[in-house]
């Protein structure tokens, strides 16, 4: 697993670093969108994949550097309180206001080509659930899982009550 993700990241920082050598926008967009996609979408694992997060942290990690202590600190706090797709979503929540206030140039449009396909590829998961209601989308989205644990679903519970 060490290994996986070490090739993970390695794989966002050679390509972050290929982006940012053609000094375009556009292609640095255009490198980080593809990365994400064939992360997520593996044309080697017949379409299965991954989140793209550690791959996202290589990207972030070299062409937009201070935001990659936001997606550092939302993975680890989701992973210590055993939230870790609650800590995905966290991170990518943040990644925009981050890029927007340190306000590295093209650093919007660079976030959103990394958070838009990892969202869908929450909501899409690796099959389809295998109930139809909103609800299920809802917890994809925000815990990556069709099942809450049980953390999770007393934590959702007590939203509704409180509601």
């Amino acid at each position: 697993m060490l290994l996986a993700g070490s090739l993970d990241l390695a794989k966002g920082v050679w390509l972050g670093a290929l982006a940012r050598r053609s000094g375009r926008q556009a292609a640095r967009c255009a490198v980080s969108l593809s990365c994400i996609v064939g992360h997520n979408w593996s044309p080697y694992l017949a379409g299965v994949g991954g989140r793209g997060m550690l791959p996202s942290v290589g990207l972030l990690a070299v062409q937009a550097p201070a935001s990659v202590r936001t997606m550092a600190l939302g993975l680890f706090a989701g992973k210590c309180l055993g939230l870790a797709g609650l800590g995905g979503f966290a991170s990518y929540a943040a990644l925009i206001p981050t890029l927007w206030r340190n306000a590295t140039p093209g650093a919007v449009p660079l976030g959103l080509a990394l958070i838009v396909p990892a969202m869908v590829k929450r909501v899409a998961g690796d099959q389809p659930p295998r109930e139809g209601r909103p609800s299920v989308l809802l917890i994809r989205l925000l815990l990556d899982e069709d099942e809450p644990s049980w953390v999770c679903w007393r934590m959702l519970r007590r939203a509704r009550e409180v509601s």
